[in-house]
């Protein structure tokens, strides 16, 4: 087995297992990935807001719900006819 020799004081100084400068590396990429994509992102809308609706899209919105609700009112009145 090669060994590489060295000055036993500068050796114990600079004992620092690979694990740990592997993991202090990692680290150091993702913080800085993190930062890179906060950045791109910046002017984006966050998660979980929507968009504000038009007029129009409101009005859609509404039309569809009272649709919907007459269809439940006369499917409940079938019900009712068929029990009665």
């Amino acid at each position: 087995m090669i060994t590489r020799q060295m000055n036993p004081q500068i050796r114990s100084s600079f004992n620092i297992p690979f694990w740990l400068k592997f993991l202090v590396g990692l680290a150091i990429v993702a913080f800085v990935v993190y930062g890179a994509i906060r950045i791109l992102n910046e002017g984006k809308t966050e998660v979980g807001v929507k968009p504000i609706k038009t007029e129009e899209q409101v009005s859609q919105s509404l039309t569809e719900v009272s649709t919907n609700v007459d269809d439940i009112k006369s499917r409940l009145g079938e019900i009712d006819k068929g029990l009665g």
